[in-house]
């Protein structure tokens, strides 16, 4: 399983790192060069020139680029110029940060809710085939895999943002900085991760679940499996010293390529 995530972490880090040339490489053969992913709303020559310099764009392309990706490597983004009276050139990083912050808290939140959900419903389905909440749980599945996640999160912000007015629709802040209490900044946090965190598990939930359903009924038709209730052993004793702790490398495995 290691062996798989270091993979599948080196084949990301190869395609961000392709996509940054592509990028970099359509920005300076397009008209304006690179420039243009640093607009200046400059009045004088002197603040272009100053800002040229700020960003190293008064180089090749290609040493534009290798000087970025440097700066990149040790944490710095460059600068970005927005006007506040005077020209003022703020640090991309600084900008990043809160929303890095806060994509890495939404994508961590989305990733729990689906593999507790994708698990629970996954495996009663498995065990309990013919239940009347299995038809349910297929029912459920069927309908995720045919509605878009953009309409999902249109639906839900009508319905508990607009509606109802029980959660917030936008305006949440970095995580990692508040100025109340410990538990007020929890709750609030909260409140704003529940719309999104579903809307991005959602499309992903019933593929998952469906990978649960057919890993835990393959071992439950396994040989042991039948030894283990052969020896007496109770069903909630089989299913989770057996079936789910053999089925659980593959299902979280499965994670990765939702």
């Amino acid at each position: 399983m290691y062996g798989y995530l270091i993979r599948r972490f080196l084949t990301v880090l190869l395609l961000m790192w392709v996509m940054t040339v592509i990028i970099f490489g359509l920005a300076s053969i397009s008209g304006g060069g690179v420039d243009r992913l640093f607009p200046v709303n400059a009045v004088t020559p002197f603040d272009i020139v100053r800002h040229k310099g700020i960003n190293e764009t008064d180089t090749s392309p290609a040493q534009q680029y290798f000087t970025w990706l440097k700066n990149v490597f040790w944490g710095n983004f460059g600068n970005i110029a927005s006007f506040r009276g005077d020209t003022v050139f703020d640090s991309v990083s600084e900008k990043l940060i809160p929303m890095f912050n806060a994509s890495l808290l939404l994508v961590g939140t989305a990733l729990l809710f689906l593999v507790i959900l994708g698990f629970l419903l996954g495996t009663f389905a498995a065990v309990k085939p013919d239940h009347i909440a299995t038809k349910i749980i297929n029912f459920f599945c069927m309908v995720n895999t045919s509605i878009p996640d953009f309409a999902i999160a249109i639906i839900l912000m009508m319905v508990f943002a607009v509606r109802l007015r029980l959660l917030p629709s936008s305006g949440m802040s970095d995580p990692l900085l508040y100025e109340s209490n410990f538990w007020q900044h929890f709750l609030d946090r909260l409140r704003h991760l529940i719309l999104p965190a579903i809307t991005l598990s959602f499309t992903y939930v019933a593929s998952f679940t469906e990978h649960v359903r057919k890993t835990i009924s393959g071992i439950l038709q396994q040989d042991y499996i039948r030894t283990a209730r052969a020896k007496g052993l109770s069903g909630r004793i089989v299913l989770s010293k057996h079936a789910l702790r053999n089925g659980l490398v593959p299902c979280l495995a499965a994670v990765f390529e939702c």
